[in-house]
C-alpha cells in the first residue's frame, strides 16, 4: 500500500508528483483486478471480469516473444527469466497501468525485481517524460508492529544515488518514526547510502500500459454492476429451489422430548440421507406435505449480465468472447473492422512499449553488471526480438483451416501420417510449422497451385 502524499513529504522532504487521486486510482485498479474492491463480500464475490481481460490481453501481447542477447551469453542467461516472465509481467501493467524493472547484484548474477504500481512513488521525470526519480516502499510485519522500508533511487547529472530509511509504526495506515536498518533483520544488510558516478541512465526502468492506466479502468462501474447482476443471480437461484414444506411429525426426532412442551424445537429432525436440503420443516396443525415451487426469473436477469459483459469488453477494446458468452451479433462490415481494431492497437502498443522497456532494461543490466566488474559488455545491435504477429480469431480460423486442408493432401501423398493430423486436430498445435522446409518444397508440385504457392 501507499501512504497519502503529504505522509511521505513530511517524512523524507520529499514531494511526489503523482497526485493523491492517482495513488487512490491505483490501488482500486489493483483491487478490482484482484477480486477485492470495495463492493465485494460474501454475498457479491467477484466475477473475476478484470483479471480475465488482464490475461487474456497478455497472452495475446506476450505469448510467444522471442528475445535474446546474441554477443553475450552471460547477460542473456540474466535476461532470460525476465522474457520468461514477461505474460505475467505484462498483466500486471494491464492491471495497475505500469511497473518498473529494478535490476540489482547478488553475488555473480544480475536479479530483476518488479515493483508493481502501487508500490512506488513517481518524484521526478526529465524534460522528454522519462522518470528519473522514485521512491519505493515496502513493507513487513511483526505481530503488531508495522515496519516501511523506503528507497530513494535518483539520477541527475550522470550520477545514480540510493537512499534507504526504515521505519516503525504500531497502525497500518501511519509510517510511523524512523529506525535503523538493523532493527529489522531483511534490512539489517542495506547500505544506508549509495552513489555510482559516470552512469548514463537511471537503474530502474518503467514499462507502462498505452494509456498509463489499467485496461479496465473506464470498465469499473460496470465490473460492479456485473459483480452485483450476478448476485441477484445466485440469490434468484437459491431462493427459487425446489422444496417441500412439512410437519416436523413426519420425520423421527432424536433428543430429549420435553412433556410439556410436545414440539420442542430444540429436538434434531432426522430427515433423509442427502436429501436435507429439498425439506423445510414447520411446526403447527397442518400435518400435510405441500411442494414449493416458486417461478424461476432466471433467463432475464442471465441476459442482463451478458449484456452488461459485452458492454465492458467494448470498454476495454477487447474481443467479444473475452468475459462474455460468444454469441452471433448482427452488425456492419465497419463495427466490426472497428472493434478488430482496437483490440489490435492495444495489443501492438502493449508490445511496443513493452520492447522499448526491454531495451532500457538490457542496458540498465550491463551498466550494473560492469559496475560490479561483471561480464556485462554487449552491442545495442545484438538485442533482437521476435513477436508473435496479431491476429483476430477469424483470420487464426481461417490460417488453422488453410493449414488442415494442406496437411491432408500431404498426408494423401504419403508425406504426413494421419496420425499426425489427428494430433493436429486434438492438440491445435503448431504441427505444421514443424514439417521440414524440404519436405514441403518435394510436395510442391503435385499439391494444387494455390496451396503450394501459398506455403
Amino acid at each position: 500500500m501507499l501512504f497519502p502524499v503529504k505522509t511521505i513529504e513530511a517524512a523524507i522532504k520529499i514531494s511526489p508528483i503523482i497526485s493523491q487521486n492517482e495513488i487512490d486510482d491505483i490501488q482500486t485498479w489493483r483491487k478490482v483486478y484482484a477480486g477485492g474492491a470495495a463492493w465485494n463480500n460474501d454475498d457479491t464475490p467477484s466475477l473475476g471480469l478484470a483479471k480475465t481481460i488482464c490475461s487474456a490481453t497478455a497472452k495475446k501481447a506476450a505469448v510467444g516473444l522471442e528475445s535474446k542477447v546474441s554477443d553475450n551469453e552471460w547477460l542473456n542467461d540474466q535476461y532470460k527469466p525476465v522474457i520468461g516472465a514477461m505474460k505475467k509481467t505484462v498483466e500486471s501493467i494491464c492491471a495497475g497501468g505500469e511497473i518498473i524493472f529494478r535490476p540489482f547484484v547478488r553475488g555473480d548474477k544480475v536479479l530483476v525485481n518488479i515493483a508493481e504500481s502501487g508500490t512506488y512513488y513517481h518524484i521526478r521525470k526529465n524534460d522528454q517524460g522519462a522518470l528519473e526519480e522514485v521512491v519505493f516502499v515496502e513493507r513487513t510485519k511483526d505481530g503488531d508492529v508495522y515496519y516501511t522500508l523506503l528507497t530513494h533511487a535518483d539520477w541527475r547529472d550522470g550520477t545514480y544515488s540510493i537512499t534507504n530509511t526504515a521505519w516503525k509504526s504500531g497502525q497500518e495506515g501511519q509510517i510511523g518514526l524512523q529506525i535503523d536498518l538493523a532493527g529489522v533483520a531483511a534490512w539489517a544488510d542495506l547500505e544506508p547510502s549509495s552513489v555510482w558516478n559516470n552512469t548514463s541512465r537511471p537503474w530502474f526502468v518503467l514499462l507502462a500500459a498505452p494509456e498509463n492506466s489499467a485496461i479496465f479502468s473506464g470498465a469499473v462501474s460496470r465490473i460492479r454492476q456485473a459483480d452485483k447482476q450476478d448476485a441477484r443471480i445466485e440469490w434468484e437461484n437459491e431462493g427459487s429451489e425446489l422444496a417441500i414444506d412439512a410437519p416436523v411429525e413426519r420425520f423421527q426426532v432424536s433428543g430429549a422430548v420435553d412433556a410439556l412442551n410436545p414440539r420442542n424445537t430444540t429436538r434434531e429432525v432426522e430427515l433423509p440421507k442427502g436429501k436435507e436440503r429439498l425439506f423445510r420443516i414447520h411446526q403447527g396443525d397442518d400435518d400435510k406435505m405441500q411442494a414449493w415451487t416458486p417461478e424461476i426469473r432466471m433467463t432475464p436477469l442471465s441476459m442482463r449480465l451478458e449484456q452488461i459483459k459485452r458492454n465492458i469488453e467494448d470498454i476495454c477494446g477487447v474481443p467479444r468472447g473475452t468475459i462474455s458468452e460468444v454469441q452471433e451479433v448482427a452488425r456492419t462490415a465497419t463495427e466490426v473492422r472497428h472493434l478488430k481494431d482496437r483490440f489490435k492497437d492495444l495489443v501492438e502498443g502493449l508490445q511496443e512499449n513493452s520492447e522499448d522497456a526491454l531495451k532500457g532494461l538490457v542496458a540498465v543490466m550491463s551498466e550494473v553488471a560492469i559496475a560490479y566488474g561483471l561480464p556485462g559488455a554487449y552491442n545495442e545491435d545484438a538485442l533482437t526480438f521476435h513477436w508473435s504477429e496479431f491476429m483476430s480469431a477469424e483470420e487464426r480460423e481461417e490460417i488453422f483451416n488453410s493449414r488442415l486442408d494442406t496437411l491432408v493432401r500431404l498426408a494423401g501423398l504419403g508425406i504426413v501420417k494421419a496420425e499426425e493430423v489427428r494430433a493436429f486436430l486434438k492438440e491445435f498445435s503448431e504441427f505444421f510449422a514443424l514439417i521440414p522446409e524440404e519436405v514441403i518444397a518435394l510436395a510442391k508440385d503435385e499439391l494444387p497451385t494455390q496451396i503450394g504457392d501459398e506455403y
